[in-house]
């Protein structure tokens, strides 16, 4: 971004706390939030894409809860899904979230747009990776490894855009998710650390599993009977029992 902008921003809202950091082109995601964070003042972080907007009730809102005598320290909201502007057929909608869930985040980001946490959660954190494609995911999966506390708000307190998914995100989201799980080895079950391994290994069994979705310990251990059942040619057999089933239950009223 512009230097310049500085003082465009000055001479718009008179707020000189207002603070721009330029970045090289090509920065990638993770990098932009991690440098934007290192070069910020405030006790609260919220990194937005440009395609999020926010509520007038969003900091009051989110701030109320984090300073709750509970003593949460990352706060998240419901949030409006809008259509695309190269999509009209998709209609706008209410997005409620689930309360926080170990086991739903051991599964899929189930904290949407508009996140905000403490400083501290990230400077104990090694910040927004880069060797996966879902650096957000990967972020909340070391805060809750660490014991940070999460807080669903249940009103929709953000809007994005419901832009398509593109080509490359469907051919990434398989390795992203195998590093999630290998960046945090110790949040998830062994069988889906397994999966991990297996899938950037490129073994046969370990399949990409749902868009967005990792495979918990009873997904794995399908995907390897299932595996393992084609191999020894065991499907063709089921196959041809369930063929003559009907000729064998009518042989078997007969008599």
């Amino acid at each position: 971004m512009p230097v310049r902008d500085i003082s465009l921003w000055d001479e718009i809202l008179h707020d000189t706390s207002i603070r721009v950091h330029p970045l090289p082109a090509g920065t990638n995601a993770g990098d932009a939030r991690n440098s934007a964070i290192e070069h910020s003042l405030g006790s609260y972080l919220l990194c937005l894409r440009p395609d999020y907007r926010l509520d007038p009730k969003y900091l009051s809102s989110v701030l109320a809860k984090l300073n709750e005598p509970a003593g949460q320290d990352i706060a998240y909201g419901d949030y409006i899904r809008l259509p695309n502007r190269e999509n009209r057929a998709i209609k706008s909608g209410y997005v409620p979230l689930p309360d926080f869930n170990h086991d739903l985040l051991r599964t899929s980001n189930i904290l949407g747009p508009a996140v905000l946490f403490r400083r501290e959660v990230w400077e104990e954190s090694d910040g927004f990776r880069d060797n996966t494609v879902y650096t957000e995911w990967d972020f909340w999966v070391q805060a809750a490894l660490r014991g940070r506390e999460f807080v669903h708000v249940s009103y929709p307190l953000a809007s994005c855009d419901n832009r398509p998914t593109t080509f490359r995100e469907r051919a990434e989201d398989a390795r992203g998710k195998a590093m999630i799980v290998i960046n945090n080895q110790a949040y998830f079950h062994m069988h889906t650390v397994r999966w991990a391994m297996a899938y950037l290994r490129g073994d046969a069994w370990a399949s990409s599993w749902a868009f967005m979705r990792l495979p918990g310990p009873m997904d794995v251990s399908r995907m390897m009977f299932e595996h393992n059942v084609q191999r020894m040619g065991a499907s063709h057999i089921i196959d041809k029992a369930i063929r003559e089933f009907p000729a064998r239950a009518k042989n078997a009223t007969s008599i």
